[in-house]
């Protein structure tokens, strides 16, 4: 096992745990910021938070560390273009759901990101978040659209990636490490297999009890399975 992929592991389980809570989100803008390089769908070589971005005098002169709506800046691994992000934290319930985003929520991120310098807008959420009905209309009326992210969800398809390759059955498609709060069905091997093939799909290992146990020492101490800042943040977060 790789350490980026143990380290989406943790990052998993520390969204995880951090999104059973009510708190003021600043846990999403790290855990966001560490997940950028790791999610390769994503495309980013680098990110930064907006008050550490060392370009940000440069591009924005008169602007401060201050946040002013974009939490998080990322440059684009393809071609080196910018994406601004906001971070939108919710308390889940069980089937990972959270409240509505409101208009009044992302008008200055609308605003402060509507400049040709950004190539790309993205709202990074939690889990499944829906957006009120006059967000969804800010989101989509300007002539760069708003694209909302689920980083939950995100961080188990790279996972379940990373498994397949490292020890996937050529026949196979994995189900989910991870259940995802989705409506899409688990896939399964569905290739008309040799007895030889059959047994060697049953017979494959998988990381998921480890993932699990992981999980369960979040239960009992989330911060000691979470490296470094992220534990910290997520402490403050809960104080």
């Amino acid at each position: 096992m790789t350490d980026e992929h143990t380290e989406i592991e943790e990052l998993i389980t520390f969204v995880d745990t951090a999104s059973e809570q009510q708190t003021l989100g600043e846990w999403l803008e790290v855990a966001t910021d560490r997940a950028c390089e790791l999610i390769r769908e994503w495309d980013i070589e680098r990110s930064w938070p907006w008050d550490e971005w060392p370009e940000r005098g440069e591009r924005f002169p008169g602007t401060t560390k201050r946040d002013i709506g974009v939490d998080v800046v990322a440059v684009r691994r393809s071609d080196g273009e910018h994406i601004a992000i906001q971070c939108k934290a919710r308390q889940l319930d069980e089937r990972g759901e959270g409240g509505p985003i409101s208009k009044s929520e992302v008008d200055s991120f609308a605003s402060t990101s509507a400049g040709s310098f950004w190539a790309e807008r993205w709202i990074v959420t939690n889990g499944s978040v829906s957006m009120g009905g006059n967000t969804v209309q800010l989101l989509e009326m300007h002539d760069k659209p708003i694209k909302q992210v689920n980083i939950a969800h995100d961080l188990r398809e790279q996972l379940q990636s990373e498994t397949f390759e490292s020890e996937g059955c050529p026949h196979c498609v994995p189900p989910p490490i991870f259940p995802v709060p989705s409506n899409r069905p688990s896939l399964a091997c569905s290739a008309r297999l040799s007895p030889k093939a059959s047994e060697s799909c049953e017979s494959m290992s998988s990381p998921t009890a480890v993932v699990y146990r992981s999980a369960r020492r979040a239960g009992r101490s989330s911060c000691h399975v979470v490296p470094g800042r992220l534990a910290l943040v997520f402490a403050l977060s809960r104080s």
